[in-house]
């Protein structure tokens, strides 16, 4: 039994609520069957487009019921998880929650290239994970931290010329500028995404959503 979910979109009017609700079209064995609604974490909805259309959707209930009790794992925590009866609402959580993490990593991805690419001789300033405002440097910045004295002139820099600019959220997006020049600058742990000491790529961590919802 194949259960998609294709076209989800946010919906508008719970853009901003606490609990964001998404809509989707419902595929059962590649028939478009209908409609579905999930508020992630907490409902999954979905109704029928027409009778052939609900007899498939009472195909694939009777179908998960007869699955065996399954583990599935909560997201980023080990062998720590919930042993669950299958279920078609199941399955749609599951299917919307495989889209959103698809699309977190895409979208971290493009970030991680942007950092990667304008990063070597300018500074980047942003919210991390959306693509940031550059100011260009005379030198690259591997070649600045080679010399004492011009790591403390880009402490400087940064304390005097990229601090002040910053808007409340922002940060120094760079991924090749050490932690300790940045403090040295005055920017507080909150101000800067990476923190390491030494050149790295940057940290491709894994955001997702909630765990899905039956």
């Amino acid at each position: 039994m194949k259960i998609d979910v294709k076209n989800i979109e946010l919906d508008e009017e719970s853009s901003k609520a606490e609990n964001q609700i998404y809509l989707g079209d419902l595929h059962i064995n590649e028939a478009y069957v209908g409609a579905c609604l999930i508020e992630v974490g907490i409902t999954t909805l979905y109704h029928a487009r027409d009778e052939p259309a609900a007899a498939l959707i009472t195909q694939a209930e009777e179908y998960f019921r007869q699955q065996p009790l399954t583990f599935y794992p909560y997201e980023n925590s080990g062998k720590d998880g919930e042993l669950l009866q299958p279920s078609l609402r199941l399955e749609i959580a599951l299917k919307v929650h495989e889209h959103f993490l698809k699309e977190a990593a895409e979208q971290r991805r493009v970030f991680d290239e942007f950092i990667d690419k304008n990063q070597k001789q300018a500074i980047i300033i942003g919210s991390p994970g959306k693509k940031g405002t550059l100011i260009t440097l005379t030198h690259p910045i591997a070649d600045i931290l080679n010399f004492p004295v011009l790591r403390k002139d880009l402490a400087e820099l940064i304390r005097h010329s990229i601090l002040p600019k910053m808007e409340e959220g922002q940060q120094v997006l760079n991924t090749n500028i050490p932690v300790s020049i940045l403090q040295q600058a005055g920017l507080k742990e909150s101000q800067y995404f990476f923190k390491g000491e030494e050149q790295q790529p940057p940290n491709k961590k894994n955001n997702g959503i909630n765990g899905p919802s039956g």
